[in-house]
C-alpha cells in the first residue's frame, strides 16, 4: 500500500495515521487472514508475520509533536530491525533532513504452503487459486478499493492511497484488456452505422461487416495453423482497426463501381450481370493495386529485428490480401443476393428502407434510357458526394488556378513547418508505459520508484568470459515461440586451470574496481566491495587465507593401481583447479554470492568450468536517458576491445562480452538505437515499392512521382504532429510510422488510379477532366473509407492501456491528413502537373500491363466478354480457395497429429518421471541388468517429510562381487526453526536425487567418487538410499511443530524397505560396505547394526564394513535427547537396542538419558567385533561445524572460521576421551582441510586430502 500526501507536504499527520491504522486493522481482521499470511513462529500476532508498516511506531501518538518525535525515532532505528520495517517508511530515505515525508509504504506479506498442502510445490496452481480467490472474494481487495476511492474524494485529510500486488495485477490486467477489447465492439457498431448510411442498406452493411470479421478469422487460421507462427501479440490486435477501415474502403469502391455502371455502361444489352462484370473488373483492379501496395508497405515491418513488430507486419499484410480475396468472392455473392432478393441497385422492390435523394432518383431514371455505352460526361453521378465533386468542388476549386495556388502554397508551408518540427524529434528516452498516468497501477508502480534507496542493490554490469561469437546459436529455433531462444555458444577450449588465465581474470577485476569506476560508469570501490562479484579475486583470497597457492598450477591426470589389480580412475593427483573451485563454491557463504557467476560442463573427466562472469555495481538506473545509456555502451565497448586484445591463450578461443544483470538495460539501448534506422528503411522501401507498383498500374512515371511525393508529405506532417504532441520515436511510434505509409498509400493510390482510368477507359486527355473523373468516381469511396478508419480507431482514445490511445492518436491524425491530402492536395497537383494525353507514359510489354479490362485497347468486345470473364474469374477464385482450404485443413490435421504425438510423448515421459503416491515398482533383482541403475518405488508406508512418495536406486553388480549400501546425506531438522520451509536445513523430497540419477544414466553428467564408472567399484552391487525425512534415516513419527508445520519423520520406514529388499532378493555378498556422507554417515552407522544382525541371523559369512563420511558425531548435549524424542527413534523400532550392554539396561530404566554418540559407536563395535566400523572427516569440516552451531543456538546460524576451530577442538576432545577403551574394530581418520564429504566428489581419489580416501578405505 502506498499512502501519499496530495502535493508535497507531510503524510504523517495524526488524522492520516489513524486512517492508515484503521485500514490495516480492517485487513488483518478479515476472516481466515491467518490462513494466508506469511507465518511466523511468534504467536502474538495470530501466528502471522507482522505487517511492515510505520503505523506501529506512530499509532499511539495523539499530537503532531508526538508524531514528529516518533518519526525521528524511526529514522534513528531504521537499521536495527531484521524484518526491514523501517527501510522503506519514507521515500526520502537517504536524504531525510526534517520530519516531513510525502509518501510512505506498508507491506502485507502472504506465504505458501497453504493449509491442507504439504509444501509450496504441492498442487501449486491450486494454492495460488485459493489465495487469489481469498484476496478477491473475501474482502481484501474490496476494502482496499473502497479506501482508495474514498481517499481520492477526501477533501479533509488530503491523502491518496493506492496499492499493488502481483496476483491482483495479473487479474486486473485481464479485466482491463477485456474492457479495452470491448472498444472493438464499439468500433464495429460505429462502422456498421457509417456503412449503413453510405451504402443505404442494412443488409449490405451487415454483410460487409461480417466478411471483414471472417477475413480476420481466416487470416488468423492461415497465420497460426498453416504458417505455424505462434507469436500473436497485443500489437496484432490493432490490425483489426486497420482492416475495418481498408475493408470498408474496398466494399465502398466495389459498391460504388456497380452503382456507377449505370452511368458508364448503359443500353438495352447491359443487364445486371454485365454491369456487375464491368464493376468487378474496375473495382478488382483498383483494389488489387492498393492491396498489393499497402500490403507490401505493411510487410516492410518484417525487416525489424523485434519479433512482435516483425510478425505484426506479416499478419497485417496477410490480412489485407485475405480481405481482398474475400471482397471479390464473398462480397460479389452478397451483392448478387441483394439484387436478386432485396431489389437493390435500382430495381423497384426494396426489403429494407433506403436513404435516397431526389437528385439521385432522377439520375437513376435518366440512366435507364437505352443509349448504349455511355461517355464519361454524364450529367449526375449516383450520390450526393459525387454531385458535389462534379458540380462544385472540381470546377469551382480544384480546377481553378486560384484554388490550386492556395492548396499547393499551404502544403509547402506545412511541409516547411513540419520539417522544422520533425528535426526536433528524438529517440524515446524512457521505457514503454503500460498505464495512464492517473491509473492507480501506474501510481503504485511510480510510487515504488520513489523508494529507491542507498541500500537497494544497483543494476550490475556483467563481464562474461567463455562464450564465442555470435554468442547464441539460434539454429533450429523458432523465433515466434517466446521461450525458444537458442543455446549459448561456449568456447570448447576455455580453460581456467591455466595459471595465466587465473591471473588475467584477477588482474582485470582489480583494474576495473581500482582504476576504471569513473570511466565505466561504476559505483565507488567501497560499493564494489558490497555489490561487486569477482569470482577469481574471492577464490584467490580464499586460497591465500588457507595458506594455499594462487594461481594454481596446471594439473596432470594420472592413474592409480592398488594391490590385487584394482584400478582407480584417471584423476588429478595434485590440486585440480576445477575440483577446488567446486569446493570453494560449496561453502554456503561463497555459494550465496558466487554460485551463479561460474558455470561448469560435464566431460569424461568430470566437471570443468566453461564460463565465468564478473559483476560490477553500475552507476545506472532504469530511468536513464538514451543519451546516457549510449555513453555507457560506448565506454564498455572500448573496454571490452582492450580486454579481448589481451586474452591469454587458454581463454582466447572465445570473446569476452558484457551485459547487465537485469538483461534489459543494454538490450533496450540497442533496441532503441534501431528504431529510427528501421523506420527509415521501412519508409524508403515502402515508397520505392509504391513508386514501382504505381508505375506498373498507371504506366506513367509522373503519376507515380506525384503520388509518392504526396505520401512523403503526409508522413512529414505526421512527424511534425508527433513533436507537437510531445511524443518521441519509440517502439510504438516507429512501428506506426510505417503503418502511416500504408494508410496514406491507400487513399492516394485510389485517386491516381481514377486519374489513370480517365485516359484508358474514357479517352479523357486533359488534366482537369481526368481529375474530375477521379474525384467523381472514387472521391466518395475514399472519404467514406477514411471516415470508417477515423471513427473506428478513435474509440481507442478512451482505452486504459497507454498503447491503444497512442495508436489511435497517430492513426486518426494520419488518416485525417492522408484523406485531406488525397482529396485536396493530390487533385491540385494532378490538375497542375499531371500528365496529359500520352505524356510521361511508360510502354510495357503486354505481359507486364496491369490495367482495367475495360481498356478498349485490350478488349475487342467488352460487352460480350465481361460476364463470361467475370464468371471464369469467380470460378477460378473459388477453385483456388477450395484448394487452399483443403491444403490448410490437411496441414492443420497433420499439425494436430504431430502435436498430439508430442503430447503423448510428454505424457509418457512425465509418467515415467512423475512419482505417484501409492505406486509400487519393485522388480526382482535377478531381472536387473548388470551395471545399470534401476529406480525402485517401495510404496506402502514409505514417504518423505511432507508426504511425497519415496524411491531408492540399485545398480546390479557381478555375481559374488562386494556390495555398497550408501545412505544419502542432506542435513536434519528437529525443531520448528530447523524444519520450516523458509530456513529448513534438509531436503524434503527425493526429486533432486532422482533428477541427478536421470542425468547420470542418460550420460549428461559423469558420476564421480564411489559412483565413477571408471573406478574400482564399477562391478560391485551398489544400493543408494535417498534421504528426505530430516531424521538421519532414524525416525518413525509425525510431528506437529506448529499449527501450519507438520512433518513425517519416516526415515526408518524407508530404510527398512530397502533392507527387506536386500534380504529377500539379493544373495549375500562376501563383503558389504555400509556408508554415507553427512546425515548419511549417521544413517550408515545405525543401519550397519541391522545389516550385521541380518547376516548374523541368516548364518551368512558376509563381512560388514561401515564408514561414516563427515559425520563424526560431534553434537550438542541436548541434540540426541531432543531429536530421539521427536523422531521416535527408540519406541519406533529403529534404534538397535540389541547393541546395548545388559548391565547398562539393568541400572538405566531410561537408557537414553545422558547417552552420547561415543557410547553408541562403542556399543556397536563391541556387539559385532568381527566387523569394522569407522568414521572419516577433514579436520575443520565446515558443514559439521555449521550444524554444531545450529544445534547449540537452536536455529540456522551463519558460520565463521572460529566456529570451525571450536568444532575441531570438540572433535579432538571427543576422540581423546575414548582413549584406550575404544574397541580395535572402531576406527576414525582425520584428513587435513575443512572439506565436507569425500565419497561422492572426485577428490575421493586425490592427494590433497592427505592419504586418499579410497586408499584408506581399501586398507
Amino acid at each position: 500500500l502506498y499512502f501519499a500526501k496530495k502535493g508535497t507536504s507531510n503524510v504523517f499527520t495524526v488524522e492520516n495515521v489513524a486512517k492508515m491504522r484503521e485500514l490495516e486493522d480492517t485487513l488483518v481482521g478479515l476472516s481466515s487472514y491467518k490462513d494466508y499470511c506469511l507465518r511466523d513462529l511468534d504467536t502474538s500476532n495470530n501466528g502471522c508475520s507482522i505487517v511492515l508498516s510505520p503505523v506501529r511506531y506512530l499509532e499511539n501518538a495523539t499530537t503532531q509533536t508526538e508524531i514528529d518525535e516518533k518519526v525521528r525515532e524511526m529514522w534513528l532505528d531504521r537499521n536495527k530491525e531484521k524484518d526491514g520495517t523501517l527501510l522503506h517508511f519514507c521515500k526520502d530515505f537517504n536524504n531525510i533532513t526534517h520530519i516531513e515525508c510525502g509518501i510512505t509504504k506498508t507491506i502485507f506479506r502472504f506465504g505458501l504452503p497453504l493449509k491442507g498442502h504439504m509444501n509450496t510445490n504441492d498442487r501449486k496452481n491450486e494454492q495460488y487459486k485459493k489465495l487469489d480467490d481469498w484476496l478477491w472474494n473475501q474482502g481484501f481487495f474490496k476494502n482496499l478499493e473502497s479506501f482508495r476511492s474514498k481517499s481520492i474524494q477526501d477533501p479533509v485529510h488530503n491523502m491518496y492511497m493506492t496499492f499493488f500486488q502481483q496476483q491482483m495485477f495479473d487479474r486486473e490486467v485481464l479485466v482491463i484488456l477485456g474492457e479495452d477489447v470491448m472498444f472493438a465492439v464499439y468500433s464495429l457498431c460505429i462502422i456498421w452505422v457509417l456503412s449503413t448510411f453510405y451504402l443505404k442498406s442494412i443488409f449490405l452493411a451487415s454483410m460487409a461487416l461480417l466478411h471483414i470479421i471472417i477475413s480476420f478469422a481466416v487470416s488468423f487460421f492461415l497465420y497460426r495453423v498453416v504458417l505455424g507462427i505462434e507469436l500473436f501479440g497485443g500489437l496484432n490486435f490493432i490490425s483489426l482497426y486497420l482492416l475495418l477501415g481498408i475493408g470498408c474502403d474496398d466494399v465502398f469502391i466495389y459498391t460504388d463501381a456497380l452503382k456507377q455502371s449505370k452511368m458508364f455502361a448503359r443500353g438495352p444489352g447491359w443487364t445486371f450481370e454485365k454491369r456487375l462484370g464491368w464493376a468487378y473488373y474496375r473495382a478488382s483492379f483498383t483494389m488489387a493495386t492498393t492491396t498489393i501496395t499497402t500490403g507490401l508497405a505493411f510487410l516492410m515491418l518484417a525487416i525489424s529485428e523485434i519479433p512482435i513488430i516483425k510478425y505484426f507486419g506479416i499478419y497485417t499484410s496477410l490480412l489485407l490480401f485475405v480481405n481482398f480475396v474475400m471482397v471479390i468472392v464473398l462480397y460479389t455473392s452478397i451483392m448478387v443476393i441483394y439484387h436478386d432478393h432485396f431489389g437493390g441497385f435500382g430495381d423497384n422492390t426494396r426489403w429494407f428502407p433506403t436513404i435516397r435523394s431526389q437528385v439521385y432518383d432522377e439520375a437513376e431514371d435518366e440512366m435507364e434510357s437505352p443509349e448504349g455505352y455511355s461517355s464519361p460526361n454524364m450529367e449526375l453521378p449516383p450520390s450526393r458526394l459525387g454531385v458535389f465533386f462534379k458540380q462544385v468542388y472540381a470546377p469551382k476549386f480544384i480546377n481553378t488556378r486560384k484554388g490550386r495556388f492556395w492548396v499547393i502554397s499551404t502544403a509547402i508551408a506545412l511541409a516547411i513547418a513540419s520539417s522544422v518540427l520533425a528535426s526536433q524529434l528524438t529517440i524515446a528516452q524512457q521505457d514503454l508505459k503500460f498505464w495512464r498516468d492517473d491509473h492507480y497501477f501506474w501510481v503504485a508502480l511510480d510510487s515504488g520508484d520513489e523508494f529507491k534507496k542507498e541500500s537497494q542493490a544497483p543494476i550490475k554490469i556483467r563481464e562474461i568470459y567463455g562464450l564465442k561469437p555470435p554468442f547464441i546459436d539460434r539454429t533450429g529455433t523458432k523465433e515466434t515461440a517466446s521461450g525458444d531462444l537458442g543455446t549459448p555458444l561456449y568456447d570448447d577450449n576455455f580453460d581456467l586451470s591455466n595459471p595465466r588465465a587465473q591471473v588475467f581474470l584477477l588482474d582485470r577485476c582489480l583494474e576495473v574496481v581500482y582504476n576504471k569506476t569513473e570511466s565505466l560508469k561504476l559505483l565507488s570501490f567501497d560499493k564494489q566491495k558490497i555489490y561487486g562479484k569477482c569470482v577469481m579475486a574471492a577464490f584467490a583470497l580464499w586460497r591465500n587465507a588457507r595458506n594455499e597457492s594462487f594461481p594454481m598450477p596446471i594439473s596432470t591426470p594420472k592413474g592409480r593401481s592398488l594391490t590385487g589389480g584394482i584400478q582407480a580412475p584417471s584423476i588429478f593427483l595434485n590440486e585440480p583447479f576445477n575440483e577446488l573451485m567446486l569446493e570453494f563454491l560449496g561453502r554456503p557463504h561463497f555459494a550465496a554470492k558466487y554460485i551463479t557467476n561460474i558455470g561448469f560442463k560435464n566431460t569424461d573427466n568430470g566437471l570443468y568450468a566453461n564460463y565465468l562472469f564478473n559483476e560490477y555495481a553500475a552507476k545506472i538506473t532504469d530511468d536513464d536517458s538514451y543519451v546516457y545509456k549510449s555513453t555507457v555502451v560506448e565506454a564498455w565497448d572500448d573496454h571490452m576491445k582492450q580486454v579481448n586484445s589481451k586474452l591469454p591463450p587458454s581463454i582466447q578461443g572465445g570473446k569476452a562480452y558484457y551485459t547487465d544483470s537485469q538483461f534489459y538495460y543494454f538490450v533496450w539501448e540497442r533496441t532503441q538505437s534501431r528504431f529510427i534506422p528501421h523506420s527509415l528503411i521501412s519508409i524508403v522501401l515502402s515508397l520505392l515499392l509504391a513508386f514501382i507498383l504505381i508505375c506498373l498500374a498507371t504506366r506513367n512515371w509522373m503519376l507515380a512521382l506525384i503520388t509518392c511525393g504526396v505520401i512523403s508529405l503526409v508522413l512529414l506532417n505526421v512527424f511534425g504532429l508527433l513533436y507537437i504532441a510531445g511524443l518521441q520515436i519509440g517502439a510504438i511510434e516507429s512501428t506506426l510510422l510505417t503503418l502511416v505509409i500504408g494508410v496514406s498509400i491507400d487513399y492516394q493510390l485510389h485517386l491516381v488510379i481514377g486519374y489513370s482510368d480517365g485516359k484508358f477507359d474514357h479517352k479523357i486527355d486533359d488534366r482537369e477532366g481526368r481529375c474530375e473523373h477521379a474525384l467523381v468516381t472514387l472521391g466518395p469511396s475514399i472519404l467514406a473509407g477514411a471516415m470508417t478508419t477515423i471513427f473506428s480507431t478513435a474509440a481507442l482514445l478512451f482505452a486504459t492501456i497507454v498503447f491503444f490511445p497512442q495508436f489511435a492518436f497517430i492513426m486518426v491524425s494520419a488518416a485525417i491528413i492522408a484523406v485531406i491530402y488525397g482529396i485536396v492536395l493530390l487533385p491540385a497537383l494532378l490538375s497542375t502537373f499531371g500528365p496529359e494525353k500520352e505524356q510521361c507514359d511508360i510502354y510495357l510489354p503486354q505481359c507486364m500491363k496491369i490495367s482495367s479490362n475495360i481498356d478498349s485497347s485490350r478488349s475487342t468486345s467488352f460487352v460480350t466478354r465481361s460476364i463470361t470473364t467475370t464468371k471464369r474469374s469467380l470460378f477460378g477464385y473459388i477453385v483456388v480457395l477450395l484448394v487452399l482450404g483443403s491444403l490448410s485443413v490437411a496441414m492443420y490435421l497433420m499439425r494436430g497429429a504431430q502435436v498430439e504425438e508430442i503430447k503423448i510423448s510428454e505424457r509418457n515421459k512425465n509418467a515415467n518421471n512423475d512419482l505417484k503416491n501409492g505406486s509400487i515398482e519393485m522388480p526382482n533383482f535377478s531381472d536387473l541388468t548388470v551395471g545399470q541403475w534401476t529406480e525402485f518405488h517401495p510404496g506402502n508406508d514409505t514417504m518423505c517429510a511432507r508426504g511425497t512418495p519415496y524411491a531408492f536406486f540399485v545398480r546390479k553388480g557381478l555375481p559374488n562381487a562386494p556390495m555398497i549400501l550408501e545412505f544419502e546425506g542432506g542435513g536434519a531438522c528437529w525443531n520448528p526453526s530447523t524444519c520450516q520451509s523458509a530456513t529448513g536445513t534438509f531436503s524434503d523430497t527425493v526429486e533432486g536425487t532422482r533428477a541427478s540419477f536421470r542425468r547420470a544414466i542418460s550420460g549428461k553428467q559423469r558420476a564421480t567418487g564411489m559412483f565413477d564408472e571408471q573406478g574400482p567399484y564399477v562391478n560391485f552391487t551398489h544400493i543408494y538410499v535417498p534421504y528426505c525425512t530430516g531424521d538421519l534415516h532414524w525416525g518413525n513419527s509425525t510431528v506437529h511443530y506448529s499449527e501450519s508445520l507438520s512433518l513425517h519423520h519416516k526415515g526408518s520406514f524407508n530404510a527398512r524397505a530397502v533392507l527387506k529388499y536386500i534380504q529377500s532378493q539379493i544373495p549375500a555378498p562376501p563383503r558389504i560396505l555400509v556408508t554415507g556422507c553427512s546425515a548419511g554417515a549417521y544413517g550408515s552407522w545405525l543401519w550397519s547394526q541391522w545389516v550385521s544382525k541380518m547376516y548374523e541371523d541368516s548364518g551368512e559369512n558376509t563381512k560388514v564394513f561401515q564408514m561414516g563420511d563427515s559425520g563424526l558425531g560431534i553434537v550438542s548435549d541436548s541434540f540426541l535427547n531432543e531429536s530421539f524424542v521427536n523422531w521416535n527413534v527408540v519406541e519406533g523400532g529403529a534404534f538397535p537396542t540389541f547393541i546395548i550392554p545388559e548391565n547398562y539396561l539393568s541400572y538405566e530404566a531410561n537408557f537414553m538419558v545422558g547417552i552420547t554418540s561415543a557410547k553408541l559407536y562403542e556399543w556397536g563395535a563391541l556387539r559385532f567385533s568381527n566387523h569394522t566400523f569407522g568414521q572419516a572427516s577433514s579436520a575443520y569440516d565446515w558443514n559439521q561445524a555449521y550444524f554444531l552451531k545450529t544445534m547449540e543456538q537452536g536455529t540456522s546460524a551463519d558460520l565463521f572460521s572460529a566456529d570451525k576451530v571450536v568444532w575441531n577442538n570438540k572433535m579432538n576432545s571427543f576422540y581423546d576421551a575414548m582413549g584406550i577403551s575404544r574397541p580395535p574394530n572402531l576406527v576414525h581418520w582425520v584428513a587435513p582441510g575443512d572439506y565436507h564429504c569425500s565419497i561422492g566428489p572426485r577428490h575421493y581419489y586425490a592427494d590433497f586430502v592427505g592419504e586418499p580416501y579410497f586408499r584408506r578405505l581399501h586398507n
